[in-house]
């Protein structure tokens, strides 16, 4: 059950880092590889879940004192990198396993620690040879947060009250322009928080199920510079890169706050799913479907802008069908990553 409670956030800069995140992970990569298990090479693609597809280099070499030494490089399409090293006794030429550390990492995985155990096969013995190797561990790096629209970090914005209705359906998908995210390094998705609107009471609702796919968006929330706007018909303004990061049922609950400053972020819903977004190849869709939604009070902080052109965010909404109606709002949430 998502409980969406209070957390503490530092609300700042846009970004700011704050702690380390561990993610349990597990992988399977498939390749060539060339040498002997004393010294070999080998090449391969494959997935790390919940990261998503990926390439890995592994190379190995002896000691001399019957141990040998492994280097791991996984690389991911946005070129973001980890690497992890193992030392290991093979007791076979055609199988190698054991722990290693992540060591480094870069851009998304910038500072990544953790461990993992794997057990790779080949013919090590063959000029050339298929392998394949499995594993899986936790995988730590830094944590950071990013409010969008970033012009609302400090400033609260226009009363979005929920959706008073009982028992019903629900869908709302709202996208984010990708310069609310920076300079177009991908970040890894974790949470996603919203906040009340100050002054409105305390925010009360449920649904039986939440379904929250997040996505990379081929449209935008404005028409700046020629783009085309957001649909009312909801799948158009799905990724093909569309993920479930949740699924469950959900319980809407805050306080609310007197203001005038803007309220906390603590209705927040932690992704089961990572997501992997690169603001470079889009905007981020956030699709929340609603089943059982149930709604008595409150009100949510949201940014609202001129049409035309629109602004950083925008959304679509309806209680059913697959068309929903266009609003230049948006709510003014918190992403972790």
């Amino acid at each position: 059950v998502i409980k969406w409670a209070f957390i503490v956030c530092a609300l700042g800069p846009a970004m700011s880092n704050t702690a380390r995140a561990q993610t349990a992970i597990s992988f399977s990569f498939n390749g060539t590889g060339s040498g002997h298990v004393s010294s070999f090479s080998l090449n391969g693609s494959g997935t790390v879940t919940p990261y998503g597809q990926t390439t890995i280099s592994v190379n190995g070499g002896g000691t001399g004192q019957g141990t040998y030494s492994i280097t791991f490089l996984v690389t991911f399409g946005d070129g973001s990198t980890w690497s992890a090293t193992s030392n290991v006794t093979p007791t076979s030429q055609t199988s190698i396993s054991g722990t290693a550390n992540i060591t480094s990492g870069t851009g998304t995985f910038a500072g990544a620690t953790g461990s993992f155990n794997y057990v790779t096969t080949g013919s090590f013995g063959s000029p050339s040879f298929n392998f394949t190797t499995t594993g899986s561990g936790t995988l730590s790096i830094s944590t950071s947060h990013v409010v969008v629209p970033g012009a609302w970090i400090s400033t609260s914005g226009t009363s979005e009250p929920l959706p008073i209705l009982t028992n019903s359906t629900l869908r709302d998908q709202e996208l984010i322009s990708p310069e609310q995210f920076g300079s177009g390094t991908a970040i890894l998705i974790s949470k996603i928080g919203f906040r009340a609107f100050p002054n409105s009471g305390p925010v009360s609702g449920s649904a039986t199920s939440l379904v929250v796919h997040l996505s990379t968006s081929p449209l935008f929330p404005n028409t700046d510079n020629g783009r085309t706007q957001m649909s009312t018909t909801y799948a158009d303004n799905v990724g093909t890169d569309d993920t479930v990061v949740y699924s469950g049922p959900a319980i809407l609950s805050s306080p609310g706050c007197s203001g005038p400053s803007p309220c906390p972020f603590d209705q927040v819903i932690t992704l089961s799913t990572p997501f992997l977004y690169n603001p470079s190849l889009g905007s981020l869709l956030v699709d929340l479907q609603y089943t059982g939604y149930t709604a008595t009070a409150g009100s949510l902080d949201g940014a609202l802008f001129p049409v035309p052109p629109g602004g950083a965010v925008a959304h679509v909404s309806g209680v059913s069908g697959d068309t929903g109606t266009f609003s230049p709002i948006g709510h003014v949430l918190q992403f972790t990553y």
